[in-house]
């Protein structure tokens, strides 16, 4: 596969756009956009692009094989629920599956939704008492596992609560951990930690609440 012929994702059009009619425009240029390679070979590196106020953004991309990944530059609370509900490549939804790039005409549009879904809970350790300044992670099923905008860590706070908004629909495994992982999208650490987590099902914007026993290997 040839990494040095780009194409451009401005031959036909890059843009985002909500999926419903709202009065408050958001302001798109406090998004950046990420063209993520599947492979972490080192044969290519992402690709990253600032979105204009608009929405349309424009990117020089290798050919290969990729998912998109959302990123904020602005710490407003109105971005945690956001979502990318779809990437549609030429009019078809690739946000899960990811797409290939190779040549020929491309039109790439992002659908965000301020529907989120969330999961909220406590972690408790052997006793039931709440434990502040855990891990908690949250990875999706195994199907979506390349789609690494989908993942999360968050720390419980001085209750021993969390807070994972933003979250698409689908299946996911939630644990806590000892340390921050450095990688929580690396398919080792997945292998030897999914066991350890409690499986949550979102339907489109729901809010479910868990309670998360402090992991055996964590406890003092």
């Amino acid at each position: 596969m040839d990494f040095n012929c780009p194409l451009s994702l401005q031959l036909s059009s890059a843009a985002f756009h909500m999926d419903t009619d709202t009065e408050r425009k958001p302001d798109w240029s406090q998004l950046n956009v990420q063209i993520d390679p599947d492979e972490r070979d080192g044969s290519t590196n992402p690709v990253v692009g600032k979105v204009a106020k608009d929405g349309s953004f424009t990117l020089e991309v290798p050919a290969g094989s990729y998912h998109v990944v959302v990123t904020s530059n602005s710490n407003l609370e109105e971005w945690r629920d956001f979502i990318v509900k779809e990437v549609l490549l030429n009019g078809k939804d690739v946000g899960d599956s990811g797409f290939s790039l190779a040549g020929g005409m491309t039109s790439l549009e992002i659908v965000a939704s301020s529907q989120g879904s969330a999961i909220e809970g406590n972690v408790l350790d052997e006793d039931g008492k709440p434990v502040p300044d855990v891990p908690v992670v949250c990875i999706p099923d195994a199907s979506r596992r390349k789609r690494r905008d989908i993942y999360q860590q968050v720390q419980t706070d001085r209750q021993g609560h969390f807070d994972l908004r933003g979250l698409n629909s689908g299946e996911y495994q939630v644990f806590t951990l000892e340390d921050d992982a450095e990688d929580i999208t690396d398919p080792e650490f997945i292998r030897t930690h999914e066991a350890l987590g409690q499986s949550v099902k979102l339907d489109p914007g729901e809010r479910k609440g868990v309670v998360l026993k402090l992991a055996a290997e964590n406890q003092p």
